[in-house]
């Protein structure tokens, strides 16, 4: 059994080194747009002391919201922080911290194969989500907020797990914050809503309310820079009209 075990953190330790060498190995093919010009711009403002409190704007003239808060803002001025000093890698410093997320939500692949199923299919989620072509092109080479998504969905699905497979009421919290932190990237993750609904009806989950209470407080919170600014500016059907 120890031998199984120390072969299987070894696969895991293998593919992790692939993944990061597949994600920030040719950071020269990443593209760079004028949109992603703009988020860079934007979000290089907090690394001067401004504070933003508001969803993603269309553009720089254009103030209409895009999502429900400023997250996307202040992880790309964390990798714009770490850069700062590099002029070559600097317009990439949210990328970096996009792929380091990435990694991470790689990690939470790993555990739903292995905590729901088995050792081996966890490496084999482990593995699909690693090496996959989409999460290469799509989240290494592209500079946008959606970047930051992947790790909060595989948080949402191993939350999905716990709260309705295994009944543990604690993960409904977990389930409602990561449903609410990516609406703070975009509003695509809109579609889990429906999504979970389905799954309660299907699996009939009852649940305590002071959970319920407690989820809704946590997306208050969540939720609390863009309900701060868009009822001070007057704004609260901003992002609605961007939905429609």
């Amino acid at each position: 059994g120890m031998k199984k075990a120390y072969k299987g953190v070894a696969i895991l330790i293998v593919l992790f080194l692939v993944g990061i060498w597949l994600r920030y190995g040719e950071l020269d093919l990443v593209r760079f747009e004028h949109e992603m010009v703009r988020d860079v711009v934007e979000s290089s403002k907090l690394l001067e002391g401004e504070v933003k409190l508001h969803g993603f704007f269309i553009g720089l003239d254009n103030k209409q919201q895009a999502t429900f808060g400023p997250l996307a803002y202040y992880l790309t001025a964390l990798g714009l922080l770490i850069v700062k000093n590099n002029v070559y890698y600097f317009p990439l410093g949210g990328l970096l911290i996009a792929i380091l997320l990435d990694l991470i939500g790689g990690y939470v692949a790993y555990r739903i194969g292995k905590d729901f199923f088995n050792d081996r299919i966890g490496l084999i989620a482990a593995g699909f989500y690693l090496v996959s072509p989409w999460e290469i092109f799509h989240v290494a080479r592209v500079i946008s907020p959606t970047n930051f998504l992947p790790l909060f969905v595989t948080i949402f699905v191993y939350s999905c797990f716990k709260f309705f497979i295994e009944k543990k009421d604690g993960y409904f919290l977990l389930l409602v914050g990561s449903i609410a932190m990516q609406t703070h990237l975009h509003l695509s993750s809109l579609l889990l809503l429906p999504t979970t609904g389905i799954i309660w009806l299907i699996f009939k989950r009852k649940i305590s309310l002071k959970y319920v209470v407690a989820g809704c407080l946590i997306a208050l919170v969540i939720f609390m820079p863009y309900l701060y600014y868009s009822i001070n500016a007057n704004d609260l059907t901003s992002t609605y009209k961007h939905v429609t």
